[in-house]
């Protein structure tokens, strides 16, 4: 009974803490028909909240990985805080890393002069998609950043490859 008694009399503190602190009323009388309250509490991680940047890395999602299994992807690089333009993209085909200088300015990007390493691809499928990276790389123009994707574009503005942040 006592025991009994303790545990109405804690729900009873408990309500009255939970409706406000008001001191001058009376404690709500607990019956059966009344439902504990719950909350749920979703936190958003920080990888979630943070936004995506042409300064990621970019994979190929759909792009052949090596035989490491490391997927082809692409970053830009800020070399020269005093240059605000002048960058270095760095990248892996899934055959051979590479990189070259980048002008970025706005939403326009345009990249010269990469240079492989001499790695043999191991397959004609990886020397395909060496060669259309490194050609739409050397294509690009300009991009967009749509959610976690990055389009990269030509002149015209038609998409030549999508890359997805990692």
């Amino acid at each position: 009974m006592l025991k009994l008694s303790l545990i109405t009399a804690s729900i009873a503190l408990s309500t009255s803490l939970l409706s406000g602190c008001n001191d001058s009323t009376a404690p709500a009388e607990v019956t059966a028909a009344q439902v504990p309250v719950t909350t749920t509490i979703i936190a958003a991680s920080a990888e979630s909240a943070k936004p995506v940047t042409l300064f990621d890395e970019w994979i190929m999602p759909n792009g052949l990985p090596s035989p490491i299994g490391v997927k082809p992807f692409i970053q830009l690089i800020d070399i020269d805080k005093a240059e605000l333009n002048e960058f270095l993209l760095v990248g892996y085909s899934g055959c051979n890393s590479f990189r070259g200088p980048a002008l970025h300015q706005g939403q326009s990007l345009s990249v010269s002069n990469i240079k492989l390493n001499k790695t043999v691809c191991d397959s004609s499928r990886m020397q395909d998609q060496e060669a259309s990276l490194i050609k739409h790389l050397n294509s690009t123009q300009s991009y967009v950043i749509n959610g976690q994707q990055l389009t990269l574009l030509n002149k015209n503005k038609e998409a030549l490859i999508t890359l997805t942040a990692k």
